[in-house]
């Protein structure tokens, strides 16, 4: 331990020296953490809205995915949204591609960027005010290397996690093992602010919605358990008038033939003349 070394480096060493550094999972002190809960196909609309949002003055993003496959899925979405400003940073990018896509991160020729961890460690990235994670950081480990790729220097900064609802424990998980408050938040007007304070009227507007979804659907699967008898008589009608049919066709036949009616029909012609 430290006691153990320190005494042993004052009993065997000449005017040692003792050096104190930063822990590494030192979170930056200017930095607000906060969670969006969004489904998977909204991801990317909601990172647009952060990163290029007329409201709030965003000098530069970096947004975080777990693997080379979802860079390139990120960057050529927003790309279709008409947003060029975006550069992206893959883990087996050369040397030349690597140097060009910094260089036109750090002279603000694009403001944001989209890299893996791995691609981004590093890096000396100044100015960035926002980290989004748009893929989950797996540890409290990964999670402060992300976060402290902004709010550096003493400077101001913010993370934003989107996440589903399926997978909201796992915020809770890393807010308890770095003993940090990620509020749970939401983009509206351009802005990350609480999710308790969307306006009444957006939050009335998005429940009703929902419910209005809840019931159509339990509509739609009711209609389809009440469809199911009139299904099958609608079936058995058609058995029976196509035997009808075929009857018919076969008593033509034999008739032609100047073939005598089955007894059934006999019967039948018997008891209507009776």
């Amino acid at each position: 331990d430290r006691v153990s070394v320190r005494n042993f480096a004052l009993r065997w060493m000449k005017e040692p020296m003792l050096v104190r550094v930063e822990a590494e999972r030192r979170m930056p002190k200017k930095v607000s953490h906060h969670y969006c809960v969004v489904p998977k196909r909204k991801r990317i609309e909601t990172l647009r809205k952060i990163a290029f949002s007329e409201e709030e003055q965003v000098k530069s993003v970096i947004a975080f995915v777990d693997s080379q496959s979802n860079v390139d899925t990120a960057a050529e979405a927003l790309n279709r949204m008409g947003v060029d400003s975006v550069v992206a940073l893959r883990g087996d990018a050369d040397k030349r591609e690597r140097a060009s896509v910094m260089q036109d991160f750090r002279n603000r020729k694009a403001k944001l960027l989209i890299a893996t961890e791995i691609a981004a460690r590093g890096l000396d990235l100044p100015d960035v005010s926002v980290v989004v994670n748009l893929d989950l950081p797996t540890d409290s480990d990964h999670y402060i290397h992300r976060a402290g790729r902004c709010g550096r220097a003493g400077a101001e900064g913010t993370v934003v996690s989107l996440t589903t609802k399926e997978n909201a424990f796992v915020v809770s998980k890393l807010e308890k093992e770095m003993s940090v408050d990620i509020i749970h938040s939401t983009v509206y007007g351009g802005k990350i602010i609480r999710a308790e304070e969307l306006p009444k009227q957006v939050r009335k507007r998005s429940e009703l919605s929902k419910g209005a979804h809840l019931s159509k659907k339990a509509e739609n699967q009711d209609s389809k358990r009440e469809d199911l008898p009139r299904t099958a008589e609608t079936k058995a009608q058609s058995a029976s008038q196509l035997g009808s049919k075929r009857r018919r066709r076969k008593t033509r036949r034999r008739m032609m033939q100047g073939l005598p009616r089955t007894g059934k029909q006999n019967e039948a012609q018997c008891s209507n003349k009776s």
